[in-house]
């Protein structure tokens, strides 16, 4: 049998995301191992817009604490198993390689 030490749970869209979440935390508690789940947020639309709009930056620090709040709720009925989970929130293209990661 393999020897799982670390998962990586992929968010795309919080409401969808709760069965995944439920099913690393499962794997998790099961080998023992490190759940880390990752959500990025597309930035790439607010890039190149020469047109006068709505406050982008305050409608982005809305979206933010949005998401942020969604899997926070997603998380905290999961780790009442006892897995440690590890949130992470990042901004830009979805689809490109981030470093470290």
């Amino acid at each position: 049998m393999e020897d799982i030490r670390r998962i990586l749970a992929v968010s795309w869209m919080t409401q969808y995301c709760q069965r995944t979440v439920h099913f690393a935390v499962s794997l998790a508690a099961k080998y023992g191992a490190e759940l880390s789940v990752i959500h990025v947020i597309d930035t790439l639309w607010t890039q190149g817009w020469n047109l006068p709009m709505m406050s982008i930056p305050e409608e982005h620090r809305k979206d933010m604490e949005r998401i942020k709040a969604e899997l926070d709720g997603i998380i905290g009925s999961e780790t009442k198993g006892g897995v440690k989970i590890k949130q992470i929130i990042k901004e830009g293209d979805p689809l490109k390689k981030s470093e470290g990661y």
